[in-house]
């Protein structure tokens, strides 16, 4: 058993190798007894073990129920925000000089892109052309 393999099944089933399967035992024994760093690393589960072990919690106030209670009743009224306050955390990370300029910037990006894409929708992709739809049933492309 290698040692990282060793440290995980410490970390599963604790520093108490009689409560580990009965056929990873072995191998965790020959393991300890081939590495003296795996022998530290159960010694430092052990103590930290016990140390979990041996804790002693304080008992909870009697009024503890009441408070949490009380707490968990208490709500503050979400914030209303403006609509320059969404848009500056909107574009929080984009280093603009005034947020009320995000707006602007906004409507060019959203013309830019508008005539972006109005130049390459157009693109003959069946073979059918827009004039020949209009001027069918004229008799220009019979």
């Amino acid at each position: 058993m290698d040692k990282e393999k060793f440290i995980d099944y410490l970390s599963i089933y604790g520093a108490d190798l009689g409560k580990w399967p009965e056929e990873l035992r072995e191998e965790a024994h020959t393991a300890l007894s081939s590495s003296r760093e795996l022998r530290d690393t159960l010694e430092e589960e052990k103590l930290f073990e016990e140390a979990l072990n041996t804790r002693e919690y304080e008992e909870p106030s009697p009024d503890l129920a009441r408070r949490i209670i009380d707490a968990a009743g208490e709500k503050p009224a979400p914030a209303r925000k403006s609509f320059f306050d969404i848009l500056s955390s909107v574009f929080s990370a984009i280093p603009l000089p005034r947020p009320a300029l995000a707006l602007p910037i906004l409507l060019v990006l959203g013309i830019a892109a508008g005539y972006i894409y109005a130049n390459y929708a157009d693109t003959d992709t069946n073979g059918t052309q827009l004039a020949q739809l209009l001027y069918y049933e004229e008799g220009y492309y019979e």
